[in-house]
């Protein structure tokens, strides 16, 4: 798990897009957290063997309690 300090959603995405560039893309995925307790994760799945960009899309659901994923 990795912590991003971004001002934005849009650089968030792009900062994460481009973190996970070494990651095997096939399997990689990452979730955004909205900082403001909405309960709104973003999801990144990673690019296809193609070189697509990764999948983007929001769902609502609760975050998970561990002491790593507190805001």
């Amino acid at each position: 798990m990795l912590a991003l300090d971004a001002d934005s959603l849009p650089e968030a995405v792009s900062e994460t897009r481009r973190m996970m560039l070494g990651e095997n893309a096939d399997s990689a995925f990452a979730e955004i957290w909205d900082g403001t307790g909405e309960n709104v994760v973003t999801r990144i799945d990673g690019a296809s063997r193609s070189g697509a960009g990764g999948l983007l899309r929001s769902l609502r659901r609760a975050r998970p309690f561990s002491r790593l994923s507190r805001p």
